[in-house]
């Protein structure tokens, strides 16, 4: 894919862009020729991302401190992308939540706020991404943890599930629609999620991915139009098993690997 003239560059639109997979995923955007508009929570770590992209690149990168678990939110984005007159041509839904402990461990709060952002407010960032582009590339960002129960984080399990359910079935829903639709798969990424389950993480340490070379594979495919992203051989692999083993059998073995 050749980097886009500045007249022609064209606005990739991507949450949780301050860090991350969202980061990666910003990073390449923007080395592919695509403006930036990144949200994020934090005000000064979204700052600080859109510093480091625009020393690396040469494109514009706005910037929206939002929490997209709160329903003001999307009013506030309409509202912003109107007034900058902004119609992103890529779009992802990347933001998200996890908690990694039993689900009688879990605070109503973490619960109820993993939930509004995982899947209340994809659902209506799909919707909005819907009514304002007019072509380009939809993406949600699920996980391989959709394919499979996952005691130890039940929730974030069942959410990322959500996903790549939704998705899919709008992606047919959509089919020959100027606006494709794709739901992005990543498996366990060195990031702070990671780093936020100590040595459980390391568990998966031959899965492990930078987030880069999954954001690098994963715009590859998005501007192919593919309906499910999976980067990474080994995910492939571990995808296909989940789809011939019993579910019981594969809740035991994640059990082992995020109870112990």
């Amino acid at each position: 894919m050749q980097k886009l003239s500045a007249v022609e560059k064209p606005w990739a639109l991507i949450t949780g862009g301050s860090r991350g997979l969202g980061f990666a995923l910003a990073r390449e955007c923007a080395r592919k020729g695509y403006h930036l508009f990144l949200i994020a929570r934090t005000e000064e770590a979204l700052r600080q991302a859109a510093g480091t992209l625009r020393v690396e690149g040469d494109g514009r990168v706005e910037i929206l401190p939002l929490d997209l678990s709160q329903e003001d939110s999307f009013p506030r984005l309409s509202k912003a992308l109107e007034e900058k007159q902004i119609i992103p041509e890529i779009w992802i839904n990347n933001a998200g939540e996890a908690y990694f402990k039993r689900f009688t461990q879990t605070a109503t709060e973490e619960e109820s706020g993993l939930i509004r952002l995982n899947v209340l407010a994809i659902t209506a960032m799909t919707r909005l991404a819907l009514s304002i582009m007019k072509q380009g590339h939809l993406v949600n960002v699920a996980s391989t943890a959709a394919f499979i129960p996952g005691p130890g984080a039940s929730l974030y399990y069942a959410s990322k599930s959500f996903v790549l359910n939704f998705t899919m079935a709008l992606s047919v829903e959509r089919k020959n629609k100027p606006v494709t639709v794709s739901v992005l798969c990543p498996g366990p990424l060195d990031t702070e999620m990671l780093k936020m389950r100590g040595d459980k993480g390391k568990r998966a340490a031959f899965l492990i991915m930078s987030p880069q070379k999954a954001a690098r594979y994963a715009l590859k495919k998005i501007t192919k139009g593919k309906r499910v992203i999976i980067p990474g051989l080994l995910n492939k692999i571990m995808v296909s098993c989940t789809r011939v083993l019993p579910l019981g059998w594969i809740a035991k073995i994640i059990a082992r690997s995020n109870l112990r």
